[in-house]
C-alpha cells in the first residue's frame, strides 16, 4: 500500500474557522458585524501518530489533541486559504457591485470568461 501524502507537516501552523470566536471593530456602531478574518483560531501540528496529527493550541505544544487526517484536511487550512477566505469574505460583494455597475461590453466578456459563463444561444 502506497504510503499517504501529508497535506500538513510537523511544526506547521494552520487555521481553524470558529464561528464563536468574534472581534468587533472598535468604536462600531449598530449593525456592525464581526470581522471575518478574526474568526480564525490559529493550531500548530506537533506531531503524527498512526493515521492521526497531533494538534495544540499553543505553540509550545501544551496539551495536544488527534485529529484524523481526513478531518484535518476539512477542518485546517494553511496561511494561504485562510488569506483567501478572508479576502473573498471581505470583497466578494464590491466586486459584485462594480459589475452590476459596468457598461463597459469588453470588460463584461471578460469577467464572463473568467467566471465561465456562457450566454445563452452562444457557442
Amino acid at each position: 500500500m502506497a504510503k499517504r501524502a501529508l497535506k500538513f507537516s510537523v511544526g506547521q501552523r494552520v487555521w481553524e474557522f470558529d464561528i464563536n470566536h468574534r472581534v468587533y471593530p472598535r468604536g462600531g456602531g449598530v449593525g456592525v458585524g464581526p470581522i471575518y478574518a478574526e474568526h480564525f483560531r490559529p493550531l500548530w501540528i506537533k506531531g503524527v501518530e498512526g493515521r492521526s496529527y497531533l494538534v495544540s493550541r499553543y505553540e509550545d505544544g501544551g496539551y495536544p489533541f488527534k485529529v484524523s487526517f481526513e478531518k484535518a484536511e476539512r477542518r485546517f487550512m494553511d496561511d494561504a486559504d485562510r488569506d483567501d477566505c478572508a479576502w473573498v469574505d471581505f470583497h466578494r460583494c464590491r466586486v459584485e457591485t462594480a459589475v452590476g455597475r459596468c457598461r463597459d461590453g469588453a470588460v463584461l466578456k471578460k469577467v464572463a470568461e473568467l467566471v465561465g459563463y456562457k450566454p445563452e444561444g452562444a457557442e
